[in-house]
């Protein structure tokens, strides 16, 4: 541009503007374990086992069920900037032939609870958000708070999907649960 002295006519960049960006995301490196020897495409009856549920999954877009202590549960649900560890089963629901359609299986992943930047669907991580460690579930996600109108064809998530995720809570990072185990160990 003219009288600038930048050949393509682009600004310069404005130092003072870095100190106004966006914080970068925590980054949680992928450090996902499938399950060995799971074959994704086998079909289960599922079902909503109650109105209630059926009521969360309008209202919340996720609705929670069979929530059972796969240990003892710990310490408090994790919250936003928390880093989580779970493991899951990831299928596709077809409800009108109440079906769903197993997708993945992880026995260990991480992310960070509330990083609208990760892969992580939104559902997910208020699922996360409603369990304490120990704890493991069905839950139930609406399209909205998935992958939405999209979907992810390449991964068997067709658009407008409800996902199910059979999930448990491993560890939570940062929690006062943590810090008092780490005090109590000799």
């Amino acid at each position: 541009g003219e009288g600038d002295g930048d050949a393509d006519g682009a600004a310069p960049p404005d130092p003072a503007a870095a100190d106004d960006a966006e914080p970068e995301a925590a980054v949680v490196p992928d450090d996902r374990v499938p399950t060995p020897g799971f074959v994704a495409g086998a079909s289960s009856r599922f079902s909503l086992l109650s109105c209630d549920a059926f009521d969360e999954l309008l209202d919340q877009g996720f609705a929670l069920q069979e929530v059972r202590d796969a240990a003892p549960p710990l310490g408090d649900a994790p919250t936003e900037g928390q880093v989580v560890r779970v493991r899951f089963v990831k299928s596709v629901w077809d409800g009108a032939q109440d079906v769903a359609t197993a997708l993945e299986s992880v026995d260990s992943v991480r992310w960070v609870v509330g990083d609208t930047a990760s892969a992580v669907p939104a559902g997910l991580h208020r699922v996360v958000s409603a369990l304490r460690r120990g704890q493991r579930a069905t839950a139930i996600i609406a399209p909205a708070l998935a992958y939405g109108e999209l979907g992810r064809p390449a991964e068997g998530i067709p658009p407008l999907a409800h996902l199910v995720f059979d999930i448990t809570v491993l560890e939570v990072s940062g929690s006062q649960d943590d810090a008092a185990a780490a005090a109590a160990t000799p």
